[in-house]
């Protein structure tokens, strides 16, 4: 049975494919080598080539996804990996990761996602066997030959861990520690395990690699099971003595059953059910059956839920600078009375002590490389973006842009008063039209005005008149962005003439003072927080009224950005 309609499945890795760039292609074929052998793969030029060996391993096929889409969210192309469950009818179903992928090299594609160039050339030194023609870019680069030396395997990890050890890298060695502890019984064994000896072997005659063969729990997942979801999932540790009880009562289930697979929802009864990682679901289950011919459940039948600390990882924050920080401040705004897509607004006093405050957290506290483009026309604007997103990002980690202007609900008023698409800037920065932003973080901060001043005898002037809630997200459908904005769509902000915005003030702030202790969705949980502490008020005693603001995150981010 095929999950694709006719012709669809083709059409969906070529369209795959157009949108992987060449560091997502390198990084696939390293994740590749124990299905693929390295010499194999040197003749590979596009991401087409590698699926046609991927068939021909059987690995990959109409109605098997599941490892393509686990590669895939292992280089950080979930949107993806997203495209092809979508085209699959799989959207919505759990497919289970880590899996599939041998997670030896999973580890080494890991460890080079955090590595630096100049800490790669501290590696190439202590281990003192790079080959002259040899160029290395990337940690995978040093590890490949590593692996060709026969320097480097599940067992010879120790050279490894020395060598990051010396330059100082005492997280990289903890993962490796935390490899040889969850994979103890193969690393003490592996010479009497011809699965797991074969997965260094270039040569091997299968493809199909069982890393985990002496594990029991290994076992249980049948080509007719791939996918399957339960409603609460909730991923923790469970004593040796349950998971081996778990395991004959799964063991036991297994052998009744046979054409038809039990499906376990949600209700009151618990039960512990032994992982190939020796961890438990922890399950809340109503027991009910369905012949495997009906086909998958559908997405309102399943509810997947993993523990946040359980998947949590970094994006690489090591580059310096950290990468591109982009801040376009429109403060003064002209009109022509003969356009009449043009709207009269008035100049944003202030916003110069947002671009001051914003130049020094990025630059001095955060090392971003910061480009300010001030008082930009909307054609101005969308230049300016175009430009930035067509520069080669490869070397950076991240890339942020502010924008400080009036706008209202899902645009921006350039400065001749015309208004531009949020969606439009943010689409440039898209993995297909700036590549070497892919899988990267993308954090985009806007303070949009309306452009109605407060005529009161204050210095605090409104930033916006009631606004319209919007219908749509202004997000791209694809992961690592993130949009802060202001204030909700309902409501207005507020702009200080001696201090700047109540929301770029705050938000500067709390990065000045906890980017080096928090991660960044925490620090923004802090300025909602302090700018809703923050008032405005009208009039006095009865008559006064007092006016709050509180700011709006969206965000499709994998990992957690943490700066320093």
């Amino acid at each position: 049975m095929s999950y694709f309609r006719d012709g669809q499945y083709r059409e969906t890795l070529a369209l795959i494919d157009s949108e992987m760039h060449e560091d997502d292609i390198k990084n696939l074929k390293f994740l590749s080598e124990p299905f693929i052998p390295k010499k194999l793969q040197k003749k590979f030029t596009s991401a087409l080539e590698l699926f046609e060996a991927l068939e021909k391993s059987h690995q990959l096929s109409e109605n098997k996804v599941e490892v393509l889409v686990e590669l895939l969210h292992i280089i950080g192309r979930v949107d993806l990996a997203m495209k092809l469950l979508e085209d699959a009818h799989l959207l919505g179903h759990h497919v289970a990761h880590g899996k599939y992928v041998n997670p030896f090299y999973v580890l080494l594609f890991k460890l080079s996602e955090e590595l630096n160039i100049q800490e790669l050339q501290s590696l190439s030194f202590l281990y003192g066997k790079v080959p002259k023609r040899e160029k290395i870019v990337f940690g995978i680069d040093l590890f490949s030959i590593m692996l060709q030396h026969v320097n480097l395997s599940p067992t010879k990890l120790n050279d490894l861990e020395s060598y990051l050890a010396n330059i100082n890298r005492n997280d990289l060695v903890q993962e490796i520690r935390d490899f040889k502890s969850a994979h103890e019984y193969n690393i003490l064994y592996g010479d009497k395990n011809k699965d797991y000896q074969c997965m260094m072997d270039e040569t091997m005659s299968s493809p199909v690699l069982n890393y985990n063969s002496n594990d029991t729990n290994a076992t249980h997942h049948s080509d007719a099971s791939v996918i399957a979801s339960e409603e609460e999932f909730e991923v923790r540790p469970v004593p040796e003595s349950q998971t081996s009880q778990s395991n004959q009562s799964h063991e036991s289930q297994e052998s009744q059953q046979s054409y038809r697979k039990e499906i376990l929802v949600c209700e009151d009864e618990n039960l512990e059910v032994g992982m190939e990682n020796n961890l438990a679901l922890s399950l809340n289950l109503k027991h009910f059956t369905q012949d495997l011919s009906s086909g998958p459940l559908s997405v309102n039948d399943i509810l997947f839920e993993e523990e946040l600390e359980d998947v949590t990882e970094y994006y690489r924050m090591k580059a310096r600078p950290r990468g591109i920080c982009l801040i376009i401040d429109n403060q003064r705004f002209t009109f022509d009375e003969t356009d009449l897509e043009a709207t009269h607004l008035g100049n944003r006093m202030g916003s110069e002590k947002d671009c001051e405050a914003l130049k020094y957290t990025f630059e001095e506290k955060l090392h971003f490389q910061v480009d300010i483009r001030q008082n930009l026309k909307d054609f101005e604007i969308a230049a300016a973006v175009r430009d930035v997103s067509s520069l080669d990002h490869s070397q950076y980690d991240c890339f942020v842009c502010c924008i400080l202007t009036h706008g209202g609900e899902g645009f921006v008023f350039g400065s001749n008063g015309r208004k531009y698409s949020i969606k439009e800037i943010i689409n440039c920065f898209s993995a297909q039209k700036c590549p070497t932003l892919a899988g990267k973080p993308k954090l985009f901060f806007l303070q949009a005005c309306r452009g109605k001043r407060h005529q009161a005898a204050t210095v605090v002037e409104m930033d916006a008149p009631e606004m319209i809630p919007a219908d749509e997200d202004l997000l791209p459908p694809e992961a690592d962005f993130l949009l802060g904005y202001a204030t909700v769509a309902d409501a207005v902000s507020y702009r200080s003439r001696s201090t700047g915005t109540f929301y770029i003030s705050e938000l500067t702030k709390a990065l000045n003072t906890l980017a080096d202790k928090y991660d960044l969705l925490r620090i923004l949980t802090r300025v909602n927080y302090e700018v809703s502490r923050l008032v405005y008020s009208e009039g006095q005693g009865e008559q006064r009224i007092v006016y709050k603001q509180i700011p709006a995150p969206q965000y499709t981010l994998r990992k957690v950005v943490k700066f320093l």
